[in-house]
């Protein structure tokens, strides 16, 4: 995946998204992993 950066990052799709799901559910939010940065 990219991010916002256009930085390439590998993730496991699973965990990335229960990770959005239990802490970015309540709108637009940061979520940084890894130095990337992804719009949520």
């Amino acid at each position: 995946m990219k991010d916002d950066d256009g930085k390439s990052l590998e993730v496991d799709l699973k965990t990335f998204l229960n990770h959005l799901n239990e802490y970015h559910k309540a709108g637009i939010s940061t979520h940084t992993q890894s130095g990337c940065s992804f719009t949520v």
